[in-house]
C-alpha cells in the first residue's frame, strides 16, 4: 500500500482555503442604504426585533454588536428603527433603536396570528444561530487515509466577537486499514464580509488528542482501546456555514496525514 506524504494534506487545505478567499477579494464591497422604520414591538431577542407598522405590515431586523438600543424593549412599545441594508445579507442590520412610546397599559399586545411562516422560519432561525449552547452531528469522509468518520460537537459562543465560537467535538474514523478516534478542541472564526447569498465563511483550528489504530480489522477479535497509540495533532479547518448547517475540510499536522470532507449539522 502506498501511503501518502504529510504535504499532501496541507497543500490540499492550502487549495481549499484559497479557493473562497479569492471569491470574497473578488466581491463587490457592499454599499450601505439607510433607512427608517417605525412600529410596535412584536418579539423581540438577542439576535432579532420584530415590529408591526402602523399599516399592519411585519418587519424583521438583525441586532448585532454594532446596534445601540436601550437595555428594555418591551412588547407592545413603539419604537423608531434605523437600519443599514448590506448586500447579500438576509436582513437590515439595525443601527439606532430608540423607544418613542411606552406599552400603552391594558393594551392588547399586537397579534402574532398574522406574521407568515417564512418571517417566523427566518427569526427562529437567527436566534438558533447566537444560541450559547448549541449541539450537533457531523459525518463524512477522509483521505490518506481512506476511512469514513462520524461525530459529534457541541457549540459555544459567541465568545469576544459575534463571530468566534468554540466547538470542541468527538469523531471517529474507521476504514480497512486505520482506525482514529479523536478529541478534538477547536474554535471558529466566521469571517466577517464574507457572506455570499445564504453562505458565509470561516476559517479554524484546534489541538487533537488521536487514538490511532493500524493493522488489518479481525472481526473475531474483541473491541479494545489497548490496540490504540497516543498521538497529539493540530488541527487546520475552513468551511461555509448557512444557519445550523455547515461543510468543512479540515487537516491535520504533527498527526496521521489526513484530509476530512465534513457536513456537519447544530440543533
Amino acid at each position: 500500500m502506498t501511503r501518502v506524504t504529510r504535504s499532501m494534506p496541507v497543500c490540499l487545505f492550502v487549495l481549499f482555503l484559497l479557493a473562497p478567499l479569492t471569491a470574497v477579494a473578488q466581491t463587490t464591497a457592499p454599499t450601505p442604504q439607510g433607512q427608517s422604520h417605525e412600529g410596535v414591538i412584536v418579539s423581540t431577542s438577542k439576535a432579532t426585533l420584530l415590529i408591526q407598522t402602523a399599516t399592519g405590515e411585519f418587519k424583521l431586523f438583525e441586532i448585532n454588536a454594532n446596534t445601540t438600543k436601550p437595555e428594555k424593549l418591551p412588547v407592545g412599545a413603539t419604537v423608531t428603527v434605523s437600519v443599514v441594508e448590506v448586500v447579500d445579507r438576509e436582513l437590515p442590520a439595525i443601527v439606532v433603536v430608540k423607544v418613542t412610546a411606552p406599552p400603552v397599559a391594558g393594551a392588547k399586545p399586537p397579534s402574532e396570528d398574522n406574521i407568515p411562516p417564512s418571517m417566523r422560519r427566518m427569526e427562529g432561525a437567527m436566534k438558533r444561530q447566537v444560541s450559547k449552547f448549541r449541539l450537533g452531528v457531523r459525518a463524512g469522509a477522509a483521505l490518506a487515509p481512506e476511512q469514513v468518520m462520524v461525530g459529534v460537537h457541541s457549540q459555544f459562543g459567541p465568545l469576544f466577537s459575534d463571530n468566534l465560537f468554540a466547538r470542541p467535538n468527538l469523531e471517529f474514523s474507521f476504514g480497512e486499514v486505520t482506525d482514529i478516534f479523536s478529541v478534538n478542541l477547536e474554535g471558529i472564526y466566521r469571517i466577517p464580509q464574507s457572506r455570499q447569498g445564504k453562505w458565509a465563511f470561516y476559517f479554524g483550528g484546534g489541538i487533537a488528542f488521536n487514538f490511532v489504530k493500524e493493522g488489518f480489522t479481525d472481526t473475531e477479535d474483541d473491541f479494545s482501546f489497548d490496540d490504540f497509540n497516543y498521538e497529539t495533532g493540530l488541527n487546520i479547518l475552513a468551511g461555509i456555514q448557512s444557519g445550523s448547517m455547515f461543510l468543512e475540510l479540515k487537516t491535520s499536522v504533527y498527526a496521521p496525514p489526513t484530509v476530512k470532507f465534513i457536513i456537519g449539522y447544530s440543533f
